[in-house]
């Protein structure tokens, strides 16, 4: 019998889940983040930087500039890893977000039907007393607000150490792009202008890289296409987990 209860409330509780993702408000709300990104892509795009070919070294300051080169390159790769970190910062927190405040829905969801129980109760209460009966012998509910409560607060505390790291890499990368604007003074103007155009390039590429995304990067094109695909097999999903229940 527990083991019954226990498959009923899961499948309950996926069919509230299901109900939520297939709502008109979550449809409307993706294609509105899907398009807007797409416009952001188009934005970016026209604003890709202007290719500068690398200058030819002084022989005379080869020595010099190609230390200064390297010492550059070295705080590029340190930008590569913290901009990387960065990410899945940002990527982390809006995950954690997004859980929270689907929990939250959930938990309204259950809180909107257990006023609707209670006003029913009340309007049976009177019948009930007549034939000698009481309405919870006749039905009874069961509301599980701990597993969504759990999952709120989990992703309050994902998203608050997600912070944390966001923070640290946004300093790390503050204080990095500030040694090669010291490293980038020592070099002549046509070294100065190749290395502006690297960094500009760098810049743009990652940028680039978070709009598209992937499947698992909250907020990216990418992954906005794979929720919006999603959204097809809500029906008959919906089907199978209610023909489980009964």
């Amino acid at each position: 019998m527990d083991q019954i209860r226990s498959a009923l409330r899961d499948c309950n509780k996926r069919i509230l889940e299901l109900q939520s993702l297939g709502s008109n408000e979550t449809k409307q709300t993706l294609t509105g983040l899907f398009n807007e990104k797409l416009r952001e892509l188009e934005a970016h795009d026209k604003a890709k930087p202007i290719q500068v070919e690398k200058p030819e070294t002084d022989p005379t300051k080869q020595g010099e500039l190609q230390q200064v080169g390297r010492a550059i390159e070295a705080e590029q790769a340190i930008i590569v890893s913290l901009t990387t970190d960065l990410q899945a910062a940002e990527n982390a927190n809006r995950t954690a977000q997004l859980r929270k405040a689907v929990a939250e829905r959930v938990l309204g969801r259950l809180r909107n039907f257990q006023l609707q129980y209670d006003s029913f109760a009340r309007d049976a209460a009177a019948d009930c007393e007549e034939l000698g009966l009481k309405i919870e012998d006749l039905v009874k509910i069961q509301i599980d607000t701990v597993t969504p409560t759990s999952i709120r607060d989990e992703a309050q505390v994902a998203g608050e150490t997600a912070t944390v790291v966001k923070t640290a890499a946004e300093n790390g990368l503050s204080a990095a792009r500030q040694r090669i604007g010291e490293l980038t003074s020592q070099l002549d103007a046509p070294n100065i202008k190749y290395q502006t155009y690297v960094q500009e390039l760098e810049a743009w590429q990652q940028r680039r890289a978070v709009i598209v995304g992937n499947e698992a990067q909250v907020g990216s094109i990418n992954y906005l296409q794979v929720q919006l695909s999603g959204l097809l097999n809500i029906p008959a999903e919906l089907k199978v987990v209610g023909n489980d229940r009964e």
